[in-house]
């Protein structure tokens, strides 16, 4: 009798213990510092080789003269920006950013599948003081005394066999960049390294990328709503620098069922432009990245009102899993081997 009792006395406990094993002791403020810290927003400049193209004919011809070609040409670094939002990650020593496709093509230029112009850190809010000195410049836009820290970088799109990014097609819309095969490469890694930037890493990535419904999500990114300030900067250094200063935004929300042979997934939660690139994170692993949306029409027939008719907002993921066959396929290729290594395996 007194040994049942015992039992019957510890049953509890043991099942208590049992239960403590399935409680997620991650903390969402632990999520949201992770993610934050390695989510960065880029803005790039679009090349406009189409829309010059006719100009610089005209030009060639006599028909417009050099000076109009170049003010066309200039009018065009004030307007042809896009913005987007980059992961960095760090994997055995090596960086790198990812993203999506659409954010580092350059849909403008005459040439397939070539990079933008160049790519420029829009600056944290809570860490921008501390990476910038003062501009000095006159009225016209002359530097005459400055020091300007700022991140600015061009992909090279040259020979594929030397890039240094790696793309799907454009229906799974992911895009890799490698940061270490050159100066400027190391360089921007010290550079977010010192704003306070840190890396996921390859065991963050959720590889099997299973998807339930209603399992809660959170999104990182830089859509429009996250610009805080601008900054008045003098010409030649607007030429290489984002004059936006942000605030990453962060939403939370839940999936929705999707099946397993698709590469994309959707979810109940708040994406917008410049958001694409940023990661979808589940139980603080990437499980996506945010590539499009789709737009439904919608007709509600009703003959005794005007207002008939909406649009339904539905955001598009790429899932995880597809990263990783992009990776190892760069180390297929040889583009993550030192320059001389690189060039000898391509020859």
């Amino acid at each position: 009798m007194k040994q049942f009792y015992l039992l019957f006395i510890l049953l509890p406990t043991f099942c208590f213990c049992q239960k403590k094993k399935n409680i997620n002791l991650i903390s969402e403020d632990s999520v949201i510092n992770k993610w934050t810290r390695a989510s960065i927003n880029i803005e790039t400049r679009l090349s406009y080789r189409k829309f010059l193209a006719p100009y610089e004919k005209q030009e060639f011809e006599g028909i417009i003269s050099r000076d109009s070609l170049w003010k066309i040409e200039d009018s065009l670094k004030f307007i042809g920006r896009r913005t987007g939002t980059m992961i960095f990650l760090e994997d055995k020593g090596k960086h790198f950013l990812l993203t999506a496709k659409h954010v580092v093509i350059d849909t403008s230029s005459t040439r397939e599948n070539a990079s933008y112009r160049n790519y420029m850190l829009i600056e944290n809010f809570t860490s921008y003081k501390f990476t910038n000195d003062p501009i000095v410049g006159d009225q016209f836009g002359n530097i005459y005394s400055f020091n300007h820290n700022f991140i600015s970088f061009i992909i090279y799109d040259g020979d594929i066999r030397f890039r240094n990014f790696h793309f799907t097609d454009d229906s799974d819309d992911l895009a890799i960049v490698y940061l270490d095969s050159s100066i400027i490469g190391q360089q921007i890694i010290d550079g977010l390294y010192e704003r306070g930037y840190r890396p996921i890493h390859i065991s963050d990535i959720d590889t099997i990328c299973k998807i339930k419904k209603n399992d809660e999500i959170y999104a990182i990114g830089y859509p429009q709503e996250s610009i805080v300030a601008n900054q008045n900067l003098p010409r030649a250094i607007f030429n290489w620098s984002s004059n936006l200063i942000s605030l990453p935004v962060i939403s939370k929300g839940k999936t929705i069922v999707s099946e397993d042979k698709k590469h994309t997934f959707e979810a109940n939660i708040f994406t917008y432009f410049g958001n694409s690139g940023g990661p979808i994170v589940r139980n603080n692993k990437l499980i996506g990245i945010v590539s499009g949306f789709y737009l439904d029409t919608f007709n509600i027939y009703n003959t005794g009102r005007l207002l008939s008719g909406y649009i339904k907002y539905r955001p598009k993921f790429v899932k995880s899993s597809l990263l990783m066959s992009l990776y190892k396929d760069m180390q297929v290729r040889g583009m993550l081997l030192p320059g001389e290594e690189r060039y000898k395996f391509n020859r």
